[in-house]
């Protein structure tokens, strides 16, 4: 590692610290006015993630023009900063005793039901949406819990993280060091494995449609599933105000017969759907910032959508 950028990271991790403890005394109003901020900022000084969180918008036909596209890529930007601050929030105001009163669980009777049931592992599958580390905290108070995550380029920060998680009874597989039986150790120890579907998975995927268009999806969730019969649940958490959610989850998905290709793609294809419909009932709650199509590199041929507006 170069000098200069050591420095680099350590300002960012400098910079992340004194963030994490202003969050924490800060009233949340005010939190989140300052978040929303720097959101706006944010939007104007990054115009590649820009561009392509309003061309995926109308890739997907959620808008009838760039100029609304943009409206919805703006209010996702706002929505990842709220995100950020409630999830640190969390950490010291979400408790065993009191999640009920930040998370409406109605709609996900079956997945805490899995969750509270000692010695059961299974499967849980979410996209970038809503709030996906709120539920996981709680989730964490029923069962431990275990993901795969990238690894941050910045060490220190990194380390941060991951030593945040293991606090909560939340721990990460770096995606690199991931293996069948690092998996497989997971679900026979009664865990809940956490898996993001909605990363682009390069050649190492399977091309699932995904708003209609073939998206490279990861199959490590389908395969470990037919693999061991654990139960298999997609589960999403919409933002309803300041720390204030809805948790959803789908039936539990229990497929029987041989693990083959089509058993992994129908799998696939449902749990894509089902990200599909909450994203179109919430879309500025989607992370729409990462290339989840790339068109070039996989050789479908897809037309790019049109060109994004400037900034407001």
């Amino acid at each position: 590692m170069t000098m200069r950028r050591r420095i680099r990271y350590l300002a960012e991790f400098v910079a992340a610290c004194i963030a994490r403890a202003l969050i924490r005394v800060l009233p949340l109003r005010l939190a989140l006015l300052l978040a929303h901020g720097t959101a706006n900022v944010v939007w104007h000084c990054m115009p590649n993630r820009r561009r392509i969180a309003t061309e995926n918008i109308l890739k997907c036909q959620l808008a009838a023009s760039a100029h609304a596209a943009a409206r919805i890529a703006r209010a996702s930007f706002r929505h990842f900063a709220a995100f950020i601050v409630e999830s640190l929030v969390a950490e010291t105001r979400v408790r065993p005793d009191n999640w009920q009163s930040f998370i409406d669980a109605t709609n996900a009777q079956d997945l805490l039901a899995l969750a509270q049931t000692p010695g059961q592992g299974f499967i849980l599958i979410t996209g970038h949406f809503g709030n996906w580390e709120v539920p996981a905290q709680m989730m964490s108070f029923h069962k431990p819990m275990v993901a795969i995550a990238r690894r941050m380029n910045n060490p220190y920060t990194d380390r941060l993280i991951q030593a945040r998680k293991r606090g909560h009874r939340f721990d990460l597989i770096p995606k690199h060091e991931v293996t069948g039986a690092k998996l497989m150790n997971v679900i026979k120890s009664g865990k809940i494995l956490t898996m993001v579907i909605d990363q682009h998975a390069r050649q190492r995927g399977m091309r699932i449609p995904f708003f209609g268009r073939p998206a490279s999806t990861h199959t490590a969730a389908a395969l470990m599933h037919l693999r061991t019969g654990v139960p298999l649940i997609f589960a999403a958490c919409v933002r309803l105000g300041p720390m204030r959610y809805k948790l959803m989850a789908t039936p539990i998905v229990r497929t029987p017969g041989p693990r083959n290709d089509a058993a992994i793609e129908e799998i696939l294809r449902t749990v894509n759907h089902h990200l599909e419909e909450v994203i179109r009932a919430n879309p500025e709650q989607y992370l729409w910032g990462h290339r989840r199509w790339r068109p070039v590199e996989e050789g479908l041929g897809l037309p790019d959508a049109p060109p994004a507006p400037p900034p407001d």
